[in-house]
């Protein structure tokens, strides 16, 4: 693909820097907003907020293409301003100057529910938009909302990208660990769920373990996704410039896991009992069948290769 003017929004973000980093390598022009955290080596730098229309304008300039992944995370004093005036601004200064050849949100499958509804299937990229309780998920409905309905009213070419639990195989590690593992206190995100025994243990008082989620309601353990940096980034590479991503929303995740299997996998990788700990969770799955076949998304990880990319890591 020939070189484009690319302005990108987020770029100091987890996934905003990584996605940066690899157009500036593809060899395109990249124009990024910086707002407080630095942004990669190689982006022509605008200073300022993407909650000021003049810093957006500027950083617009005359790129091609535009890129949104300018998001906070359940901060209610931020959300409206990064979010949504973010995405309103953005989209507003491409009307004003005429319009764009492409431009791509970063989607979130929290737009959606994820493991807080009950779904009868995988979640396709029909699924209705559903927010669970959060100023997060609120916010990624809300921007997909904005730019659908400024294209039906100004014919902006979009592309979404419903991205899923994006984690590096470190990260991935945490989410399943709790309490001392391999010399070291994994911290979990779910110790309040846990039973006093468990949180003890998760605290560091005892064995460390592998977390199993159960779903509460059907005491069935729980699938869920994730999905590396590395493929997110095929993605967006994929999606840029192609006819076959306008006005499309593509889900962009790994195959769900199934936590039981996963607590077998440390147990005998790293010598740790599996615990079960009921969670107001449900299974669920995302189909990722038209990435994979409009723009041949071919994924290089899945959860359980990256579990045993940290667990070599750890020296496991």
């Amino acid at each position: 693909m020939a070189a484009r003017r690319i302005a990108i929004f987020g770029a100091s973000g987890m996934i905003g820097s990584e996605v940066a980093r690899a157009l500036v390598a593809d060899g395109h022009e990249v124009t990024a907003l910086r707002h407080s955290r630095p942004v990669p080596e190689g982006c022509r730098i605008v200073e300022g907020s993407v909650s000021d229309f003049d810093a957006v304008q500027r950083t617009l300039g005359d790129s091609d293409i535009v890129c949104q992944l300018a998001t906070t995370k359940n901060d209610r004093d931020t959300f409206i301003d990064v979010a949504v005036r973010g995405t309103f601004h953005i989209l507003d200064a491409i009307v004003k100057r005429g319009g764009c050849e492409q431009l791509i949100l970063a989607g979130a499958d929290a737009s959606v529910g994820i493991w807080y509804y009950r779904h009868m299937g995988p979640l396709t990229e029909d699924a209705p938009l559903r927010a669970y309780p959060g100023y997060y998920p609120l916010s990624k409905v809300l921007e997909e909302t904005l730019v659908t309905q400024y294209d039906f009213q100004h014919g902006i070419p979009y592309t979404i990208l419903r991205m899923g639990f994006v984690r590096y195989p470190m990260d991935v590690l945490k989410f399943f660990l709790a309490g001392q593992v391999k010399g070291r206190t994994w911290k979990n995100m779910f110790r309040g769920a846990m039973s006093p025994e468990l949180q003890k243990r998760a605290d560091g008082e005892g064995q460390g373990f592998a977390l199993v989620g159960i779903d509460q309601s059907s005491g069935l353990p729980i699938r869920r996704t994730f999905v590396s940096y590395r493929d997110v980034v095929q993605a967006w590479r994929l999606a840029l410039g192609n006819p076959l991503a306008t006005r499309q929303v593509f889900n962009c995740v790994h195959p769900s896991c199934d936590m039981a299997a996963v607590g077998r996998l440390l147990s005998e990788r790293l010598g740790v009992p599996a615990e079960r700990v009921p969670l107001d969770a449900h299974s669920y799955d995302m189909d990722t069948t038209k990435l994979r076949t409009v723009l041949g998304w071919r994924p290089q990880d899945d959860t359980f290769s990256m579990l045993e990319s940290a667990i070599a890591e750890l020296g496991g």
